[in-house]
């Protein structure tokens, strides 16, 4: 008999009855917080790595954390949860500028040169589409793209999503 699991693993995202993504949330920016630690100690004031190295750290470390397989989940936070992934990624912010708690989020992004959560966040759910786009027609993602069919749940898909962005975009940019 296999035992009940109220939040199964599957390819390293955790899903949960409701698709919310709440405990996969608080797991990844569990992770994602640990690793800050690796980064506070390079970006020390005394003899710490510069920004752009800092920078390449947090990339490699923590928003790879964030970013896994997010076409696949992200879609589908709500606003809160995406708060918390805005939250993480602004601790290591803070932690690469050396900047206070005070210092207005946008000031922190700018210094850093790094757009906000969200943002990444879309630009990966569109990727993921022009992917799946230029793949062979007979292949899982590209049938998963242009499949008609309606899912039962009433929140968007990765795919609508990044439909909805790219149909945002300025027409020069769409070729």
């Amino acid at each position: 008999m296999v035992p009940f699991n109220g939040s199964p693993c599957l390819l390293g995202v955790h899903l949960d009855r409701t698709l919310s993504f709440s405990h996969h949330t608080e797991i990844v920016c569990k992770k994602a917080s640990s690793r800050c630690r690796v980064l506070a100690c390079l970006a020390s004031k005394k003899w710490g790595w510069q920004k752009n190295t800092t920078k390449k750290v947090y990339i490699s470390l923590i928003r790879s954390c964030l970013d896994f397989a997010a076409p696949a989940w992200q879609p589908w936070l709500s606003a809160t949860r995406f708060q918390n992934l805005e939250a993480t990624q602004n601790k290591a912010l803070r932690i690469m500028t050396g900047q206070a708690k005070t210092t207005p989020v946008e000031a922190l992004r700018a210094e850093a040169g790094v757009c906000s959560y969200k943002t990444v966040s879309n630009r990966l759910c569109v990727k993921a589409h022009e992917k799946a786009a230029r793949l062979p027609a007979d292949h899982p993602k590209n049938l998963a793209l242009c499949s008609i069919n309606q899912h039962c749940l009433q929140r968007s898909s990765w795919w609508e999503q990044a439909s909805l962005l790219l149909d945002s975009l300025p027409s020069e940019m769409k070729d």
